[in-house]
């Protein structure tokens, strides 16, 4: 069995035992009923079934563990403990932080160092871009846009896709083709930002932004669908978490809402670089920065009405249950 499913039978187990008192014949129950049900996942893998199913099999089997509790240290060892009852706070964050420790994942000491490094060099060159820009450093153009590209680019990319390659205590590491594709997407986007910043320090190297420009919405488009079609990379045991204690988050909860507001974000970005490129050809670069500052706005206003809905199917269930109440 895969460390993977090791871990699915870990959280279900700890759910199991949720609503339980934390004593010690208890917990040697616990480590009891872990090696049997190990046993029996290995039995059921034996004679053909898959991980998964062998997991859920094998916990069928086993029944409640409520009643096992008390069959095993009696009905007085359970007294005072609800199965319905919430935790309290500081239970939840006790319980968050010691499967936080049990299933830590150390970061790799190679990744760190390329890491620091990466970033050590991305804000030289982002210093550099920004003094030029400014005016405090007379450098070429050329000069400047290959800081920008060469400096920034190149290692935020790098920073990017070797984060998401990397496996973490909560999440599992994303493919290597698909870890590429984010640092090639990130360093689209960061060029064009380059590339833009550099036109600042020569207005009539109109050039710059019509290239940046679609690079920048390849850019945003790719992340885009990277993160829509990215499969759930959380662990089973932060999922366990996350399912009895979820907070306001809708992003994390309607993956269709998530989905529909990566679809926004790119109209939004495509309409106002659009209006920004076609305004600073006929209005000039004067007024066509508003363009950005209103999808900046939109964005905001459309992020706020996404996590916020007023019609939430929440106050509808509330309205609906007090009427069927009168």
């Amino acid at each position: 069995m895969s460390d993977q499913h090791n871990a699915e039978l870990d959280a279900r187990l700890d759910e199991a035992f949720r609503s339980l008192p934390d004593t010690e014949d208890l917990r040697d129950l616990r480590d009891e009923l872990r090696a049997g049900l190990a046993a029996r996942v290995a039995e059921l893998e034996a004679e053909g079934s898959g991980p998964a199913a062998a997991i859920a099999t094998a916990f069928a089997e086993l029944g409640d563990v409520r009643e096992i509790a008390v069959e095993v240290v009696g009905p007085a060892a359970l007294r005072g403990s609800d199965a319905s009852a919430e935790p309290s706070r500081t239970a939840q964050g006790a319980r968050a932080a010691e499967l936080s420790a049990r299933h830590r994942v150390r970061p790799k000491p190679a990744f760190v160092v390329r890491t620091v490094l990466l970033g050590i060099v991305a804000a030289a060159g982002a210093a550099l871009t920004v003094l030029t820009v400014l005016g405090v450093l007379a450098t070429p153009l050329w000069l400047t846009i290959l800081i920008a590209v060469l400096l920034v680019a190149v290692p935020l990319g790098v920073i990017a896709g070797d984060a998401v390659h990397q496996e973490t205590t909560a999440h599992y590491p994303v493919p290597a083709g698909r870890a590429a594709g984010y640092g090639a997407s990130t360093f689209l986007g960061f060029a064009a930002l380059g590339l833009g910043a550099a036109s600042l320090t020569d207005l009539s190297q109109i050039w710059l932004v019509i290239v940046g420009a679609p690079l920048l919405l390849a850019a945003i488009g790719w992340l885009s669908y990277l993160a829509a079609t990215q499969t759930n990379r959380t662990k089973p045991w932060l999922r366990d978490l996350q399912s009895h204690y979820q907070g306001a988050d809708r992003f994390s909860q309607d993956e269709a809402a998530a989905a529909r507001f990566g679809i926004y974000t790119v109209v939004i970005v495509v309409v106002a670089i659009a209006a920004f490129i076609v305004l600073s050809f006929t209005v000039g670069f004067a007024w066509s920065w508003l363009a950005l500052v209103a999808g900046f706005v939109v964005f905001f206003v459309v992020l706020a009405r996404m996590l916020f809905p007023s019609g939430s199917s929440e106050s509808n269930d509330t309205h609906t249950n007090g009427a069927n109440r009168d």
